[in-house]
């Protein structure tokens, strides 16, 4: 599933042979993806929801904006 996403993401979808370079570290020993699973199991998820839940506070967001789109947007 990860591999789709780094091939097609996005409208600057990377070539397959340059998809492959984010993958080597995965493929070559299962050290990075266990690092990343104990990376996630040590995150303290409350703290940070609480943190992006204030930042989101009502009122926090109410700034004049402009959204403009171009033609290749």
């Amino acid at each position: 599933m990860a591999e789709r996403f780094i091939e097609a993401g996005s409208a600057y979808a990377l070539k397959l042979e340059k998809a492959d370079v984010y993958r080597l570290p995965y493929l070559s020993s299962s050290g990075p993806g266990f690092a990343i699973l104990e990376a996630a199991r040590k995150a303290d998820f409350q703290s940070i929801l609480s943190r992006i839940a204030s930042g989101f506070a009502s009122g926090r967001w109410d700034v004049p904006t402009l959204v403009a789109w171009g033609i290749s947007d």
